[in-house]
């Protein structure tokens, strides 16, 4: 597996976890489990049980958290991580969307360590300034660059590795009760049962979406049957999707993802044409 699949594995990871994630999103587990009983089967996509939500978006599709993704990938690649191109490209999509789509507004690498990490709080404080979002953005980010570098190093090693720089990162501005709950979250003995993911008092909880990243890079198992346990969890399955696939897939690579899947999602030719052009702009093509 080389740099490009494993590049590839986390951004078409990332769109294709959302685009699957919001099949359930914002449903209670029970819910998730009236509407698809047998838990030994996946829920379809992109044919899913569509809800009144998930009927906003055409079959397939991907949701604000690729759109934004995007436009943090357009800043760092063209913008050189300017953080004002970020909240104008955040301004702009917020009132118009991607036009290519019809939207009418916005809908609801790392070889150089201390860049990614600099880059990485700089971005997340644009929207996300509590420190317990910085660290979960560090550590997301820390573990994608040392995987995509490294996808043969221990897994569980690498994750000790990115829990201790995350935590010496942030420093004190994490106060210790979210410290221990950092690592509560981010250890191995998690199941997706002890996360809760379909609390509605804490639903969008960065710490929850950041247990499922490292679920996911952790999993050694199908693309498929990975996120369809995650999102059978329901809550804010579309975000937590998100960071499943993305990590996922830079530990497994671009061919680890299911084709039929990708396919399916209604706009991959012009996001195909978005992630070429960022991999030219860094001279990886």
């Amino acid at each position: 597996m080389n740099l490009i699949d494993r590049l590839l594995g986390c951004a078409y990871g990332q769109a294709l976890g959302d685009a699957y994630g919001l099949s359930t999103e914002f449903q209670k587990h029970c819910e998730v489990a009236s509407t698809y009983p047998d838990a030994t089967q996946l829920i379809p996509f992109p044919n899913y049980v569509q809800t009144q939500h998930s009927a906003r978006w055409i079959r397939g599709d991907w949701t604000d958290d690729t759109d934004q993704w995007l436009l943090l990938m357009e800043t760092l690649s063209e913008h050189d991580g300017d953080v004002k191109i970020f909240v104008r490209k955040l301004n702009m999509w917020i009132r118009h969307g991607f036009p290519e789509f019809d939207d009418f507004g916005g809908l609801g690498l790392g070889v150089n360590v201390a860049k990614v990490k600099s880059t990485t709080i700089q971005m997340c404080q644009t929207t996300h300034f509590d420190p317990r979002c910085v660290a979960s953005c560090v550590a997301v980010c820390l573990a994608i660059a040392y995987i995509i570098r490294s996808p043969d190093n221990d897994v569980e090693s690498l994750i000790g590795r990115v829990q201790q720089e995350t935590l010496t990162t942030v420093g004190d501005d994490l106060l210790p009760i979210y410290r221990e709950e950092f690592l509560w979250y981010t250890s191995q003995d998690r199941t997706l049962d002890d996360l809760r993911l379909d609390d509605e008092k804490v639903l969008g909880y960065t710490f929850k979406c950041l247990a499922a990243g490292f679920y996911g890079l952790r999993s050694t198992r199908s693309f498929q049957e990975t996120l369809n346990d995650l999102i059978r969890q329901g809550g804010d399955a579309d975000t937590n999707g998100a960071v499943c696939g993305a990590m996922y897939g830079a530990r497994h690579g671009y061919k680890a993802l299911p084709s039929e899947w990708l396919r399916a999602m209604p706009y991959k030719k012009w996001f195909d044409k978005k992630i070429l052009a960022l991999l030219k702009r860094q001279n990886l093509t």
